[in-house]
């Protein structure tokens, strides 16, 4: 899939891919087949992307950006989490500050954490939320675009997981906290791995309902 305006100045640049299978065989538990986070590219005053990939994408992510920007003029870059496939294309955006958990990084390497993710200096028109769950200080983020709220979820939500088709070992009472919360900060979810989804708080998942 090329990449996609959801709206004036927000483009997914890939879509995220989570594709797996189940082995439990010879001491092999499963297979993952070219996992990688979406990756979302926000062209406000600060131009942003949130996730940047795994690392078998690079070119083909850094490509896609430069349709719309020099990665060099990427001001920020914003992980959900630390897992690789979020993270592994950061080196492209040199000068961008970095937020990632509760800490935000300068390019020259200063690092500052904040005991709350609202502290965060986010850029114009982002907000930052707490969604632990899938990781104990995963993070979500929220743009609002001609009144549609758009939530770049990371692995807050996962359809499989929240239809019951899933059960990972971290899926408890927090993680579905989370994804709640998401659902209720969104018109618009865009998911870590998986198709955008059109909030219908009439329609939602089985878990969270």
């Amino acid at each position: 899939m090329e990449p996609t305006e959801l709206a004036p100045k927000l483009i997914l640049i890939k879509q995220g891919t989570h594709r797996f299978d189940y082995i439990n065989s010879d001491g092999v538990i499963a297979r993952y087949h070219q996992v990688t986070s979406s990756v979302t590219l926000f062209l406000g005053d600060e131009p942003t992307i949130i996730d940047s990939g795994a690392r078998i994408f690079h070119k083909e992510i850094k490509e896609r950006i430069n349709q719309y920007i020099d990665p060099l003029k990427i001001k920020c870059f914003i992980a959900t989490h630390y897992h690789h496939d979020h993270i592994d294309n950061t080196d492209i955006f040199r000068h961008a500050r970095r937020i990632l958990d509760h800490g935000c990084v300068t390019p020259e390497g200063v690092m500052t954490v904040y005991d709350n993710v609202s502290k965060i200096p986010a850029p114009e028109g982002i907000e930052i939320f707490a969604t632990p769950g899938h990781v104990k200080n995963h993070i979500s983020v929220k743009i609002t675009i001609n009144d549609t709220r758009y939530v770049c979820s990371g692995d807050a939500v996962r359809m499989d997981i929240l239809s019951g088709e899933f059960k990972p070992d971290y899926m408890d009472s927090e993680y579905i906290k989370s994804a709640r919360r998401v659902f209720d900060e969104a018109d618009i979810i865009i998911p870590g791995h998986g198709e955008i989804i059109e909030v219908d708080m009439n329609n939602l998942p089985m878990l969270i309902k």
